[in-house]
């Protein structure tokens, strides 16, 4: 497990000396590998070229309309390859994107699309209604750009990007080069304890964590697919799962959640890693036996909330040879990582590698809160 680490952190500090972003070791790998498939939606099959040339695309014509580095772009859209790729451009050019969750409606949705402070608005044709409701009659407070099939010529004064992009240069741009490692990457909101969305800034630097760390500690392999069926703007599927297509290689296959076909959208996709939140894991178990659910090649799922006192059960059901599960929060300055199988752990860091992450596991009293030392009132430390 120390090696794994070790390799983790040496690769990041490579990038990071050689001026690395995730759009520079996209295009990296992209460039040696542009037939292999980057993702799977549905019936669609997109290469790493195919998200290379739209991503660039994407990005000219963003910094020919003006937008530049630390600019916000805030983007509004059901879960698909071209939400993926207008994030990555935008990052190509240095601007941050502002993931909206694509489930808020009425006041929370202008609240987030206010909180962005944005310089232009990308939404999916798909969630045009939601956007009228709030901004009616085309009062958007930025310019309006729709992607996605619709009559999008019926929304006056807002621009079919799909259309606009075709004449644009698919080449790397040029803004690519100022991009850097500790660059805000975009936003990510977090529903917290209370009150309404706020916005995490996720930089480079910990979107490309997340994908070297998550590789090695998963051994997740350059031929594996994996399975997402969770929202692209949450952490889980947006950074953990993207990541390892964007940086490591492999395939990532879309698809909206249904416990009915969770196995049988495995199999179809030919998966060997599936991803889960929350209550995933319950439903999937709420279902009634089905061939598929043995039939299946996923060896490895990795997400957060599989609840210990049906782990063992789930396991057993589907055949899951390995399930990671990740302890953290959007917001959060620290993580860590069960990957070694034993149910109710949370994860641990080598002794050797304490000074490089200093992450401590505090205590708890039976009423949820941290238990203190009596005498000098700091956190008691787990293993203390």
């Amino acid at each position: 497990f120390t090696a794994r680490h070790l390799n983790s952190l040496l690769t990041l500090r490579k990038i990071e000396k050689n001026g690395g972003s995730v759009g520079k070791v996209f295009d990296d790998y992209a460039l040696k590998n542009p037939e292999k498939i980057a993702f799977l939606f549905h019936d669609e099959k997109w290469t790493f070229r195919q998200v290379f040339e739209r991503s660039n695309k994407i990005a000219n014509f963003f910094a020919a309309t003006g937008i530049k580095k630390q600019d916000t772009v805030a983007l509004f859209m059901d879960n698909r390859i071209e939400y993926i790729c207008t994030w990555l451009g935008l990052s190509k050019i240095g601007a941050i994107t502002a993931l909206i969750n694509f489930n808020l409606r009425s006041h929370p949705l202008k609240h987030s699309f206010q909180l962005s402070n944005s310089k232009a608005i990308v939404c999916g044709s798909e969630l045009l209604s939601a956007v009228d409701e709030i901004y009616p009659g085309g009062t958007w407070t930025a310019p309006l750009y729709i992607s996605g099939k619709g009559d999008n010529d019926a929304v006056r004064s807002a621009v079919d990007l799909d259309r606009a992009i075709q004449t644009i240069s698919s080449n790397i741009p040029k803004e690519q080069e100022n991009t850097t490692f500790q660059d805000g990457l975009f936003l990510m909101y977090t529903s917290g304890t209370t009150g309404l969305p706020k916005a995490a800034v996720i930089k480079h630097a910990r979107f490309l964590m997340g994908g070297i760390a998550g590789r090695n500690a998963n051994s997740i392999q350059e031929d594996d697919i994996i399975y997402t069926t969770l929202p692209l703007y949450h952490t889980n599927a947006g950074i953990l799962g993207v990541s390892q297509t964007l940086i490591c290689g492999t395939t990532l296959a879309l698809r909206k959640f249904s416990a009915r076909n969770f196995w049988s959208d495995c199999i179809r996709y030919r998966a060997t890693a599936a991803q889960y939140m929350g209550e995933t894991c319950r439903y999937l178990l709420r279902q009634p036996s089905t061939p598929e659910e043995k039939k299946h090649s996923v060896r490895l799922m990795f997400g957060n909330g599989l609840r210990a006192e049906i782990w063992e059960e789930f396991v057993k059901r589907f055949n899951i040879r390995q399930i990671s599960e990740i302890y953290g929060s959007t917001e959060g300055n620290a993580s860590c990582v069960n990957y070694t199988n034993k149910i109710g752990a949370c994860g641990f860091v080598p002794l050797l590698l304490k000074r490089v992450f200093p992450l401590h596991i505090a205590k708890l009293g039976e009423d949820g809160n941290p238990k203190r030392d009596a005498k000098t009132g700091l956190l008691e430390i787990v293993g203390n």
